[in-house]
């Protein structure tokens, strides 16, 4: 998948804490993207708590 300008999705680990920061568009293009990275880091051994802050989401589609 070609990379979108307006999506991000970043990372923080501290401790046993992952952060995951989406910001811009979220819709069928960009959710396999998300979804992806968020079930390889929420299953991680050493995964205890993951935040998934989505407060730079611009837009969400709904549709399907």
């Amino acid at each position: 998948m070609a990379p979108r300008p307006n999506f991000r999705i970043e990372t923080l680990q501290t401790g046993s804490a992952i952060t995951i920061t989406v910001t811009g568009e979220l819709d069928s293009a960009t959710g396999a993207e998300m979804l992806e990275r968020f079930e390889a880091l929420a299953t991680a051994p050493d995964a205890r708590e993951v935040v998934l802050d989505l407060t730079g989401v611009s837009f969400i589609d709904s549709a399907g």
